[in-house]
């Protein structure tokens, strides 16, 4: 999914299921701030679906270097049909 900021795809990914968002990882800063990925992550993880990094591995939601996540990018996923199976 694409086209809007960091929260809206990701919903956009929930409800148009199967569907990805990939934010990769970049040297410039920028790529949304760790507050986008947190909220929706949350969610992710309730519905038992991925949010990682870009490797796979944990979000790094507690930087001290900044807020945002260009370090290590985003994946999120639902590979369920818009029809629930």
């Amino acid at each position: 999914m694409a086209g809007a900021g960091a929260v809206l795809n990701a919903i956009h990914v929930l409800e148009n299921g199967p569907a990805c968002m990939l934010k990769f990882p970049k040297a410039e800063r920028g790529g949304g701030s760790v507050w986008d990925y947190a909220a929706t992550a949350c969610i992710y993880h309730e519905l038992n679906l991925p949010a990682t990094n870009f490797g796979g591995g944990k979000l790094d939601l507690n930087r001290s270097e900044g807020t945002f996540m260009n370090h290590e990018g985003v994946f999120y996923a639902n590979l369920r049909s818009v029809s629930g199976t």
